[in-house]
This record gives structure tokens, C-alpha cells and sequence, in this order.
């Protein structure tokens, strides 16, 4: 019974958190504490230049050395920050601050933050697959294509060995057989021609 009482008052405990940017507080100062925090970051968002690494890198050391964020909320978003930052070629990272926590709670932004990094994991291998796939489905139509050109060069070689040669043939034995009979037209016509001359020889003695 003492158990089972001690669970119940957990869960009701845990019913009167509060979530603020995908994550839960237990405290409702800490809660309010990082609505704020949410706000500001919707403020910084807003009027920073994220394709100027220079602007973020001063923004971002900015509210390291202040100390303006305490709660996850705050945390994740100066972890992004400093993700692009590390991820620019021309910034040193001798030039990134490291994060400084300064909040009790550090396991609920820890396991927030090795959530997010399985989540980005898992995307990232999604994309792979994604990429493997479209990549086997272009080799396939590859190879069909070179199956395709192969047979239709054994169909050229097979077409030029046989049918070509004897179409050739038939083609010149056509030509051989035409010219023989318009040769023997060419005779007789000269044939009629002497005979007409002979008869017109005749008729003039």
C-alpha cells in the first residue's frame, strides 16, 4: 500500500509538469524560466544573420560570458550555435567558447541532447539508405541499357553475316538479269533498224 501510494503521488507530480520546447519541467519556476529563454531565442533568431559566421560567433560568446541561459532550453540552442560554429572552416575553434552549465538539473539536458543526436543519427542513416537505393535503381537501368546496346550489336553482326550478304546477291543477280535483258532488247531493235534499212534500199533501186 505504501508503495503504491508513493507511485501515485509521483505520477501526479509528474502530471503537473510542464513542457516548454520539447522539454519537461517538473518546477514551475524552472518551467517559466525557460519560457523566457524561448522567447529571447525566438528574439536572437530573429535579428541574427546566420549566413554571417562572424555575427554568430559574437552573439553566441556573448551569452556564454553572461550567462543568460539555465535551463535545457537555453542549453540546446547555445549547442547548436556551436555546432554550425564548428562546422565553418574559417572560424577557429580556438574561438568557441565551451558551454558552461551552471544549472542542477544536467541529466534532463544531457538526455535531451543524446536524444537529439540519436535522432539526427537516425536521419542521417535514412538519407544513406536513401542515397544506396537510388544508386542501385541507376545501376540497374545501366546495366539494362548495356544489355540492350550488346544485343543489338549480335543483332548487326548476325543481320550483316546473313541477311546482308543475301539481299546483296539477290540484288545483283536482279541488276545481272535486267542488263542481259536489255541487251537483247538493244539487238533486236538494231535488228528491226537493218531490216527497215534493207527494205528502204530496196525500194529507191
Amino acid at each position: 500500500m505504501e508503495k503504491e501510494g508513493r507511485k501515485m503521488m509521483s505520477e501526479s507530480r509528474e502530471r503537473k509538469g510542464i513542457v516548454v520546447g520539447g522539454f519537461y519541467f517538473t518546477q514551475s519556476a524552472e518551467a517559466e524560466q525557460a519560457k523566457k529563454e524561448k522567447e529571447g531565442i525566438r528574439y536572437i533568431r530573429e535579428k541574427t544573420d546566420m549566413g554571417n559566421p562572424d555575427e554568430v560567433l559574437q552573439i553566441y560568446n556573448r551569452m556564454i560570458q553572461q550567462d543568460l541561459f539555465e535551463t535545457a532550453v537555453g542549453y540546446s540552442y547555445l549547442k547548436d550555435l556551436q555546432e554550425y560554429l564548428v562546422s565553418v572552416p574559417e572560424i577557429s575553434n580556438e574561438a568557441i567558447l565551451p558551454i558552461r552549465i551552471r544549472h542542477q538539473d544536467l541529466d534532463a539536458f544531457m538526455a535531451a541532447e543524446k536524444a537529439r543526436q540519436e535522432e539526427r543519427s537516425r536521419a542521417e542513416q535514412a538519407k544513406l539508405a536513401a542515397a544506396r537505393q537510388e544508386y542501385r535503381k541507376k545501376y540497374r537501368a545501366a546495366l539494362a541499357v548495356c544489355a540492350a546496346l550488346a544485343v543489338c550489336v549480335v543483332a548487326m553482326f548476325v543481320i550483316t553475316a546473313t541477311s546482308d550478304n543475301a539481299t546483296i546477291l539477290n540484288y545483283e543477280r536482279k541488276l545481272i538479269d535486267r542488263y542481259e535483258f536489255w541487251e537483247e532488247e538493244l539487238k533486236e531493235r538494231e535488228a528491226a533498224v537493218k531490216e527497215r534499212e534493207q527494205a528502204l534500199g530496196t525500194g529507191e533501186e
